[in-house]
């Protein structure tokens, strides 16, 4: 019934495509804030209520720092998500009740979180939350669900690793985060999973599980006294326990120090043609908001990165992305083309790359639509219960919750020029990882082409 956030073979993380509105710029006024409550009950557990949308629902989301930032050993690699399925594994009443509750749930690892949540009829609050707590404290490790849940996370690592977009996306990790690639992998690795027994995960889990090192979120048609009380009574009793990041090795990662190129065999008709490399942290909120707006200015038909590189008949597909992380979020893009134009196709994205720092690239206009469309984008976000109680537990686990709060005020106070001096800082000149992905068929009849292609993304 889980499923991890971000589907990993083993280290590399997936930029999802930034969703843009294409309205007019000057039809869409700015959104308020949202109204946020935040309290912390005797035991830590921080409980933060956001009254949103329009239907009758609520969702019970309960958040712990316990993402793939936390394996920072390999026979951690995987434990985190492997848990979140003994969790729900434990909970062996769980379907029935959430039956009764009309209720659908589901748990996520990320990179800096774990996660279970459910969605609820408004007036099955305090049932969720009942079920909620029930759910995360003191669970029974059996042995026999081990087996079993191990096999599932197993299965998952294995079918990922048939699917040739998921491996070179892999392999880009691999490259991108050199020896903190495990800090990036909430899927995990079959060598950890094989060795783990039922005792290690209780360990684990009282390690990470405890009510300081949690928050629970609460979106939806909420009264916030009705939530917080409501945490009060379920949650009370979870004890305290020491901070488990207190006292965890977490060094900065690694900038890269040189450019990569690597190459990987699929079977396909078209060309798979990626660049990533380190953006900001997600506490550095000035910076985070620019990647957004820079994001939505880079993937809208508008654009002019979407002009040059789509419009010209270059590429079939470009998108860009970034993701906060806690440490160091990936930025990437990634590009489609066919063999036949490979070479200009390559050729034109390192010249499109290397503009990137001349101020009169992205034009005011674009940097006011992109800014526009991330407010729709903002205001479309409140509407869906079960999202803002996702955008909220991802803030609060890269302890960056301030960035959803002011989240409006930013993107309204960002400049063009604020856009293109991040642009050079971040885009113009360190080490990238590029990838190729296409078939040996296209190698063989194309290799000239094709190691044109890859001249000049290796740089002194």
């Amino acid at each position: 019934m889980t499923r991890s956030r971000r589907w990993r073979l083993a280290t590399a993380s997936r930029g999802a495509a930034l969703l843009v509105f294409l309205l007019p710029p000057l039809a869409v006024r700015a959104q308020s804030g949202p109204t946020i409550d935040r309290r912390v009950l005797d035991n830590g557990l921080e409980v933060i209520v956001v009254p949103s949308g329009s239907t009758p629902l609520v969702t019970v989301e309960l958040v712990v720092r316990n993402g793939a930032f936390t394996q920072v050993t390999e026979a951690e690699e995987g434990l985190p998500h492997l848990l979140e399925h003994m969790v729900f594994k434990a909970r062996t009443d769980l379907p029935t009740r959430a039956s009764d509750l009309d209720a659908s749930y589901n748990g996520v690892t990320d990179t800096d979180a774990v996660a279970y949540y459910m969605t609820v009829p408004a007036r099955r609050l305090d049932d969720a939350v009942e079920l909620m707590a029930d759910l995360a404290m003191d669970p029974e490790f059996r042995p026999e669900h081990l087996d079993t849940e191990r096999q599932v996370v197993e299965d998952e690592i294995r079918r990922v690793s048939t699917d040739p977009y998921e491996v070179f996306q892999f392999y880009q990790g691999i490259y991108l985060w050199r020896d903190a690639a495990g800090r990036k992998n909430p899927l995990g690795s079959l060598v950890t999973l094989a060795a783990v027994t039922a005792g290690q995960l209780t360990e684990y889990y009282r390690r990470f599980y405890i009510p300081n090192n949690a928050a629970l979120v609460v979106s939806g048609a909420v009264e916030p006294e009705d939530a917080f009380e409501s945490a009060r009574r379920r949650f009370g009793d979870w004890k305290r326990g020491p901070d488990p990041l207190d006292a965890l090795p977490l060094p900065p990662i690694a900038p890269l120090a040189s450019d990569t190129v690597f190459v990987v065999p699929h079977e396909a008709s078209d060309i798979t043609f990626s660049v990533a490399w380190h953006g900001p942290s997600a506490s550095d909120s000035e910076t985070a908001v620019l990647a957004d707006v820079l994001m939505a200015s880079a993937n809208a038909s508008w654009g002019a990165i979407q002009r040059e590189l789509v419009d010209s008949g270059l590429f079939t597909a470009v998108s860009f992305s970034y993701q906060q992380h806690r440490d160091t979020g990936p930025m990437s893009i990634m590009a489609r083309t066919t063999p036949e134009q490979l070479p200009d196709a390559a050729r034109r994205l390192q010249e499109v790359l290397a503009s990137l720092a001349h101020p009169d690239f992205i034009a005011d206009e674009d940097v006011i639509a992109a800014k526009a469309s991330l407010r729709v984008g903002r205001a479309f976000l409140f509407e869906r219960t079960a999202s803002v109680a996702h955008q909220v537990a991802a803030h609060w686990s890269n302890r960056n919750l301030g960035f959803f709060e002011g989240y409006e005020a930013a993107v309204e106070s960002v400049t063009p020029e604020a856009v293109r001096a991040f642009m050079v800082e971040y885009l113009g000149h360190g080490p990238r990882v590029v990838g190729v992905l296409l078939s040996e068929e296209t190698i063989q009849a194309y290799r000239e082409p094709i190691l044109r292609s890859l001249e000049g993304w290796i740089r002194p």
